[in-house]
């Protein structure tokens, strides 16, 4: 569900303030599997940022839209 108190220009501008720091991300897939992941913000577009997750000694590169977190399937928080 919507949050209607947060728009995509504000969350650009939260997104736009953690790149480069560590985060922890919280990502809904839907029916009961919630994963959380750690890492970087990496790069911002239009339309979506990256985020660069650590994976036991591997790293690899997820990309989100913002309306992802408009509607709460990703949630993102500053370490």
């Amino acid at each position: 569900m919507r949050r209607a108190f947060l728009s995509i220009d504000k969350i650009k501008k939260e997104i736009n303030s953690y790149k480069g720091l560590d985060v922890n991300l919280i990502v809904n897939h839907g029916r009961n599997k919630i994963c959380n992941y750690s890492g970087k913000v990496e790069g911002l577009y239009p339309s979506l940022f990256t985020v660069e997750v650590k994976d036991g000694e591997s790293y690899k590169k997820q990309c989100y839209s913002y309306s992802d977190v408009l509607c709460g399937q990703v949630k993102l928080c500053p370490i």
